[in-house]
């Protein structure tokens, strides 16, 4: 009696690598399955979390997931210094921040400082007070974009936030965003 070999795989019998074959794909479904649920777990509080981010160069305020750009002062209506906000005082104050929480988002822009400025007197202009340490961070996967949160609760009153990159401000190189908190 003649004995029929079984068809090989790999140099071993067919069924011991067929075995071989669906085992692994048991493994690869599993992974399958848990591996999107467990990412998706992760990606859906980073998702909730996240902030909207600019997409055009500037300095923006976030607040309750909400972006809003702010308006340069010229650097002609600030008296300049070399020092801290490379400000001394400055005339005006164009934007009005609702709300002491919140980060600011700084696009296009490095060296930023945060200070305190004292309401006008008789010259109805802004001096700029103690410096507010703030926590800068870049923005992971964003190129020349961070993220830039004061240290403590800013109080109701005005502040003055510079940050260096203005090409027009040949003098220090720094824009200035004065605003007040409400």
């Amino acid at each position: 009696m003649s004995q029929i070999s079984a068809p090989r795989l790999n140099g071993k019998p067919e069924w011991q690598s067929i075995r071989r074959i669906t085992k692994g794909r048991h493994i690869i479904g599993l992974l399958g399955l848990l591996l999107p649920s467990i990412t998706g777990c992760n990606q859906s509080s980073e998702v909730a979390q996240r902030d909207p981010l600019p997409d055009h160069y500037g300095l923006f305020f976030v607040i309750n997931s909400e972006l809003k750009e702010l308006n340069p002062l010229s650097h002609a209506r600030v008296s300049q210094t070399s020092e801290g906000t490379g400000a001394i005082e400055f005339d005006s104050v164009p934007n009005i921040l609702a709300g002491a929480g919140g980060s600011f988002v700084s696009y296009g822009f490095d060296g930023a400082v945060l200070a305190r400025a004292v309401e006008p007197g008789q010259s109805r202009r802004f001096r700029v007070g103690e410096i507010v340490a703030l926590d800068v961070q870049s923005i992971s996967g964003k190129r020349d974009m961070q993220r830039l949160t004061p240290r403590v609760p800013l109080n109701r009153g005005a502040y003055m936030l510079s940050v260096r990159g203005c090409l027009d401000n040949s003098w220090n190189r720094r824009c200035y965003y004065p605003f007040a908190v409400e």
